[in-house]
Parts: C-alpha cells; sequence; structure tokens
C-alpha cells in the first residue's frame, strides 16, 4: 500500500495552503521546527503529487505550483537557521523550470544568494551546500540574469580574492564553484565585448595566480622528495610534468635543470630513459627557443645516452632489443627537436669536442636496422644541414653507407630535393667538394628531369655507386 502522502495528494496541499499563507506572514514568529516542516513538504511536493505537476494545468497542479512560488517570494531565508535555509536554496533549484516560468522572484532570489542568508552564511557547511547550489542557479537561469552581471560580480569579487586569508570563507573546491558561476554570468551577461573581455581577463588572472602558486609549491615539494629509486613515483612525476609542460609556458623554466638533473639520477633502464626523452621533447617542442635562458645544461644528457649506445645489449632478448629500439627512436626525436625548435645554441654550449659524437651518432642510425630510425636520423641530418646552411655557412656531413631501404631513400630523396630547391647555389658548391665528379654531375640531372619513384629509383643507383667506390677505397 503507498503511504498516505502518495495516495491524498489534495489533501496535503490543501493543508499546506494555510500553513504557507501562515509562514510567509508571520515566519519571525514561526518556530524553527514549524518552518522546516513546510518547507520539506514543499521541498517533496514532486513526489507527493507525481504527476508531473510543473509542467501540468489541472488545478491541483496549479495549486501546488502557487506554493512554492508563495514560499520563493517570502522573506523566510531572513530566518537564518541552518535548516531552514539550506532547504530554501535546496526549493529554489529543484523547481528551477517553475521560476523559468514565473521570473518575478529571480532578483530576490539572487540577493538571497550572495548576501549573510547564503553564501556569506556563519556557517561553512552551509555556505558549501550553497556555493554549489548557486552555481546551479546561474547556469539554469544564465539567460535570464544578464541584466544583473555588474552587480552580482562586484559582490562576488572579494569572494575570488587569491589570498587565502581574505578568502577563507571557502576551501579551494568550494570556490571552483564560484569561478565556474562568475564565468557563466560573464559569457552570457549582457556586457558588451571589451567589458566581457576584461572581465574574463580578471578572472581568469585571479585563477593562473592561485594555479602557479600551488604549482610552484608542489613542483618544488614533488623534485625534492619524490625518491629517484622508487620508479612507480618517478613515473607518476613524469606524468605531472608532462601536464604541466602542456598547462605552463616559461613559468617551468626555473624548474628544467632541477626536472633533468633528478631524473638522469634516476635512468636506470632502458624505459626510464625513453620516457624521459618523450617529456624532453615535449618541453623543446611547448617552450622552444625559451629553454635558452633557463640555464640548462644538455650535456650531461648525451653523454648519458652515447654511454648507453656503446655499450653491450643482449640483443637477442626481445624486451631489451625492443627498449633499446624505442629509446633510440625517441632519442633522435629529441636531436630533432632540438634542431626545429631553434635550440642549436643548446648544442653549440656544450663546448668543441661535442659535434663530432654528435655527428658520429646521427650518421650511425643512418645504417642501423630500424628503418624508422633511419627515416629519423636523414631528417635530422636534413635539417641541420638546412640550418647551416640558412645561416651562410656552407657545412656538410661526410657521405655515409646508406641502408637499401625503401623509406630511407625517399626520405633521403626528399631531404637533397628540398635543399637543392631552396639553397641551390650551396648546394652546387657542397656536391661539387663532397662527391665525385661523374656523381656530381648526374646528381643535378636527376633532381631537375625526373620525380616521384623514378627519381628514387636512379638516386638509389647513385647511392649504391658511391657505397662501390667507397668500399673499393
Amino acid at each position: 500500500m503507498r503511504p498516505f502522502m502518495l495516495q491524498k495528494p489534495d489533501m496535503i496541499v490543501s493543508s499546506l495552503e494555510p500553513s504557507v499563507r501562515s509562514l510567509c506572514r508571520e515566519w519571525a514568529h514561526s518556530e524553527v521546527a514549524s518552518i522546516e516542516a513546510v518547507l520539506s513538504l514543499i521541498y517533496s511536493l514532486a513526489e507527493i503529487i507525481q504527476s508531473g505537476f510543473l509542467s501540468s494545468n489541472d488545478d491541483l497542479s496549479t495549486r501546488a505550483k502557487s506554493l512554492v512560488l508563495q514560499v520563493l517570494s517570502s522573506e523566510v531565508s531572513r530566518c537564518g537557521a541552518y535548516v531552514v535555509n539550506t532547504t530554501f536554496f535546496e526549493i529554489i533549484c529543484r523547481y528551477d523550470k517553475l521560476l523559468m516560468a514565473s521570473q518575478r522572484s529571480l532578483p530576490s532570489l539572487l540577493e538571497a544568494f550572495l548576501d549573510a542568508r547564503g553564501l556569506l552564511h556563519p556557517s561553512a557547511r552551509l555556505r558549501a551546500r550553497v556555493v554549489y547550489l548557486f552555481c546551479r542557479f546561474v547556469k539554469a537561469h544564465r539567460q535570464l540574469l544578464g541584466d544583473y552581471v555588474g552587480t552580482v560580480l562586484t559582490q562576488l569579487a572579494p569572494l575570488l580574492a587569491v589570498s587565502p586569508a581574505v578568502n577563507s570563507l571557502f576551501t579551494d573546491d568550494d570556490q571552483m564553484f564560484l569561478y565556474e558561476a562568475t564565468s557563466t554570468m560573464i559569457v552570457f551577461g549582457s556586457l558588451n565585448v571589451q567589458l566581457k573581455e576584461q572581465y574574463m581577463k580578471e578572472l581568469v588572472g585571479s585563477l593562473l595566480q592561485k594555479f602557479l602558486a600551488a604549482n610552484d609549491e608542489l613542483c618544488k615539494t614533488y623534485l625534492e622528495k619524490v625518491p629517484t629509486d622508487s620508479t612507480e613515483m618517478m613515473d607518476s612525476l613524469r606524468q605531472y610534468l608532462h601536464r604541466m609542460v602542456a598547462c605552463l609556458d616559461e613559468q617551468l623554466l626555473p624548474a628544467l635543470p632541477n626536472i633533468f638533473s633528478k631524473f638522469l639520477s634516476s635512468a636506470s633502464s632502458h624505459k626510464t630513459l625513453h620516457d624521459f626523452l618523450l617529456l624532453v621533447s615535449q618541453i623543446f617542442a611547448r617552450l622552444k627557443s625559451k629553454v635558452l635562458n633557463s640555464g640548462l645544461d644538455i650535456r650531461a644528457l648525451f653523454d648519458l645516452l652515447w654511454s648507453v649506445h656503446s655499450s653491450e645489449h643482449d640483443l637477442a632478448d626481445e624486451v631489451v632489443a625492443r627498449n633499446l629500439c624505442y629509446l633510440n627512436r625517441a632519442y633522435l626525436q629529441m636531436v630533432l627537436s632540438i634542431i626545429a625548435n631553434d635550440l642549436l645554441p643548446l648544442v653549440a654550449n656544450c663546448g668543441s669536442d661535442f659535434m663530432a659524437p654528435l655527428s658520429a651518432s646521427l650518421l650511425s642510425f643512418c645504417t642501423c636496422s630500424d628503418t624508422v630510425a633511419q627515416k629519423v636520423a636523414v631528417s635530422t641530418i636534413a635539417k641541420l644541414m638546412w640550418r647551416c646552411f640558412n645561416n651562410n655557412t656552407i657545412a656538410f656531413i661526410d657521405i655515409s653507407v646508406w641502408e637499401q631501404s625503401i623509406i630511407t631513400v625517399h626520405v633521403s630523396v626528399f631531404s637533397v630535393v628540398s635543399i637543392e630547391e631552396f639553397l641551390k647555389l650551396e648546394f652546387d658548391a657542397v656536391i661539387r667538394n663532397v662527391l665525385p665528379l661523374e656523381i656530381a654531375h648526374k646528381l643535378p640531372e636527376y633532381l631537375n628531369s625526373l620525380k616521384g619513384k623514378e627519381l628514387d629509383k636512379k638516386m638509389d643507383e647513385l647511392f649504391a655507386q658511391l657505397r662501390s667506390q667507397r668500399s673499393a677505397a
């Protein structure tokens, strides 16, 4: 059998009508328990009637809707009691569709949210609930609150302050609802474009200051406290830094030397070093030439990588071979990132004895069995040559024995074509000095008259001729 209230909704509404009228007139002289009882029944009308009364126009639904509007138009929230005010604001959000159809109460309800009845109430527990309900209220009525945006933002400004001493009314989590409500009102408010832009900049600036302060503290703590011998914690730190690189800009620069030092001291396996190189490439791609102002010394990273390359590895072990393969690719991608993002001064600052092992390292990957690494190595060398040419410096790298790979041949040809197209005079000067006379004559002819697979085929023949001559020598 259904509960009595659900069986006799008409009787409940009939008994509520005089109680609501009395409450709206005499709330100041009513007991808190009595007010709570009436408000609780108003809140529960949706369950009591069970007929979607908000969208119905029958007599019972009309009377029930009138009761809700009477309560929301009253001053009962000035009672101040926790249970009364909480229920009052819950009613506002529960019957938001009714308020959309009857908007007369919106200004007074907005005022109730903003003053000592709501967001400024002495009870921290009530404020925490009201700030969430306020966010819901603003989002539900965003199209109707446009004329009140200026007033609301003025009243909310102190609550959005960065200083914890000023903003002691809300926890950080609670304050996020304030930011969400504020941004919603700015976007949908009846403000001109310039004013919206100004408000959004102020809002974002406040958020950014809080975020940067928190991140500085977190980053400092993590870099100091995370043990380097804990693979799991170092991996979590790396993932955190990936996200910070995506979010921040030059704010991350002061921490770069410590980040590199931390991870280099913990690079205990091919995989951990590979994962760190992915982070390094992301940093270079994100910050570009700004990295040059970070005081970063990249020599230690290269020395560690070259040490790994020169060590003996059990390539019969599938896991070791796979991890080494991925590490080599990440290494080449990092070097390519240095060149592509105008970070060559990082390399130049490593000393005169640095370029020889770097060149030898790049050339060695042009003859490795991993075609992906070959492709990246050739692209890296081509971009490095481009940078040298672009700086009016005729620089060349000694011809290596190219692996017979379709991918490598194609990328090599593409690189040569690009250099010849954009730097024709320098290119001609280089090939006359580097290549045998016969090949130096054929190369420009092929580049100017052939395309696609036919060009790849002829260039492959030239590479074979070079290999043959070098082998004979």
